[in-house]
Order: C-alpha cells, then sequence, then structure tokens
C-alpha cells in the first residue's frame, strides 16, 4: 500500500552516504590501490598490460587523485611511462592534463610524449598545477546511450464519472523498460531524450454509486509508452558511486484494455523525478540503479466518459556507455 514511501526511503539511503562522504573524503590515494599499481608494475611477461589496467581502474574509483595515481605507476615503472601516458591520455581525454602533469611532462601546444624528441623535465614531487586540475565529472563531454528495466508500482487508479459514480481499478507490481539517448557536458550537467514502456496487470474494480460501494474481479491491463525530455546533475564525489538528481517532462499515451472494456486511451501530459546512482565498469561503461517518481495530468477517456489519474513509482536497473 505505501510501497512509493519504502521506494523514496531506499533511493535516499543509498543517495546520503555518499553525500555524508564527500565531507570526509580522503587527501591522498588509499594505500591499497597504490599497492595494487605496484604489484601490477612488478608483474612479469604481461607487465605493461596490468600496469595499465590497475590504474585504469584507480582512475575510474578515484578520479579526485588521477595525479597521484600516475605519480604512483611512473615511480614504480619508469620505463613504461610513454607507453602509459598514451595509453591513459587517449581513455582519458578529459584527464589529459592532469595525466600529464602526474607523469611529470610539461603540457604545451608544440610538444607531447609522443612526439617530442627532446628530453623531459624531471617529474617534481608535487603535480605542476593546470587547468585541468579541477575535479570533473566522470563522464567525458559528448553522446551517451542507455538502457534499463525494472519494476513499475503504478498506483491504484481512481476513475470518475460523476460526482455519484466513481471506481477504483485494482493493479498488481508491473514492469517498466526504457532506453535513453543523451549528451553529457563534462559540467555535472546533462540530458537526454527517453523511451519507457509501462505495463501493469488490473486485478479487481470498486465502484461506488451515491454512496454505495461493490467490488468484483477485473481482469486486464494498463499500459503506458512516454516520451520524456530529462535533464539530470550528476554529484562529482570521490570514489566509485556518483549519485544523481534528474527531473524531466513530455508526453504519455495511456491505454486500459479488459473484459468488461477496450480503448480507453489517451495522450496526456506526464513528468517526473529520478534518484540514482551510477557505478564505473569501464572508462565508458557504467551500471546504473534508479528511482523515479511518474506523474500525468488527468486522463479523459472519452469512449466510457470517465476519467483517471496514474501516477507510479519505479525501481531501475541498467547500463550506460558513453561514445
Amino acid at each position: 500500500m505505501h510501497i512509493w514511501i519504502y521506494s523514496l526511503v531506499l533511493a535516499v539511503a543509498l543517495i546520503a552516504p555518499q553525500l555524508v562522504s564527500s565531507s570526509f573524503a580522503q587527501e591522498r590515494l588509499p594505500p591499497p590501490v597504490a599497492k595494487n599499481i605496484k604489484s601490477a608494475a612488478a608483474s612479469g611477461q604481461h607487465r605493461s598490460y596490468s600496469l595499465q589496467s590497475a590504474v585504469t581502474m584507480a582512475i575510474v574509483h578515484y578520479p579526485g587523485h588521477v595525479e597521484e595515481i600516475i605519480a604512483t605507476a611512473v615511480d614504480a615503472a619508469p620505463q613504461s611511462r610513454d607507453q602509459l601516458v598514451q595509453t591513459m591520455a587517449w581513455a582519458f581525454p578529459n584527464y589529459k592534463g592532469r595525466i600529464l602533469a602526474g607523469a611529470g611532462y610539461l603540457e604545451t601546444s608544440s610538444s607531447s610524449p609522443a612526439s617530442s624528441g627532446q628530453s623531459k623535465p624531471a617529474r617534481s614531487s608535487r603535480p605542476v598545477e593546470t587547468a585541468s586540475n579541477t575535479h570533473q565529472a566522470e563522464s567525458d563531454k559528448g553522446l551517451y546511450w542507455g538502457v534499463g528495466g525494472g519494476i513499475a508500482n503504478l498506483m491504484d487508479v481512481e476513475l470518475v464519472e460523476s460526482e455519484d459514480i466513481t471506481g477504483d481499478l485494482g493493479v498488481d507490481t508491473g514492469m517498466i523498460v526504457r532506453g535513453v539517448l543523451g549528451y553529457d557536458f563534462a559540467n555535472n550537467f546533462r540530458a537526454d531524450f527517453e523511451l519507457a514502456y509501462r505495463k501493469n496487470d488490473i486485478q479487481n474494480i470498486s465502484v461506488t454509486i451515491s454512496g454505495i460501494s461493490a467490488a468484483g474481479n477485473l481482469y486486464g491491463k494498463i499500459t503506458a509508452l512516454s516520451y520524456m525530455l530529462n535533464g539530470y546533475y550528476d554529484f562529482d564525489l570521490k570514489g566509485p558511486l556518483k549519485p544523481y538528481l534528474g527531473a524531466g517532462a513530455g508526453l504519455a499515451s495511456v491505454e486500459g484494455i479488459s473484459d468488461s472494456f477496450s480503448d480507453l486511451s489517451d495522450t496526456v501530459f506526464s513528468y517526473q523525478l529520478m534518484a540514482g546512482l551510477k557505478y564505473p565498469l569501464s572508462p565508458r561503461m557504467s551500471v546504473v540503479g534508479e528511482y523515479k517518481f511518474f506523474n500525468t495530468s488527468t486522463m479523459h477517456f472519452k469512449r466510457a466518459n470517465v476519467s483517471g489519474d496514474y501516477f507510479s513509482h519505479d525501481i531501475l536497473l541498467g547500463i550506460a556507455y558513453r561514445f
């Protein structure tokens, strides 16, 4: 009955620890991470590959320590510096300045580790300050897509024919699938277009006529196909988990079908609020968990001469991939 309350509490419980932890963020790279990088640098035949993998995962999980991660890797394997810098700058183009600083290179318009034949300056114990040293969002600027699915907790649909005749459709917990195509501005803001489909089974109906109520079984389904434009703010915190908040607006085509009625449909304005967490699996791919509150304006089913409300509390799991 109150599953939407539990869903909201769950979303807050997931995000709150991340917001609190930012106040106590570590000033230096955690020792186990540095140890893992050094162990990879000391490995045998596949040392270069192991070092690059260790550094990649360290940057993904601790983007606030890019300079220190690169410096640790260069200290452990100085002979791999050029190759490491080239690979990491390609994988994390938004962090290029910080990668060069951590490796001890001076970033100029006329030289680079790959092309300059001049001798490299000695790496300082403190990274060179550059404009790129500001801690940035995990996702680079550019397009991304995502897919996901989960639980659609549609609240009972209230139907109104007149002041004296009302009804409620009892529905089961249903499903939602969605796909998004968006653009990340790399300044904590991103936007996307979302296409989502929800389906919930109808189980019963209760009708009240002039204060007299009756109830019975009714089998059918309610579907909603929504077209939404969304905007998000990504919290740029230290650590692998990235919380975000979002809101969107658009249109939803809602339809009800059962043994007793058909073709009850309407297209109405809709809006939604989102709270979620992203966890990176690679520099370009993340797994996403999201809570979504979805609501529409009042629907008017002209064929049956009734009006109704539609709102749902959804929990989704999916993936996002940056081009």
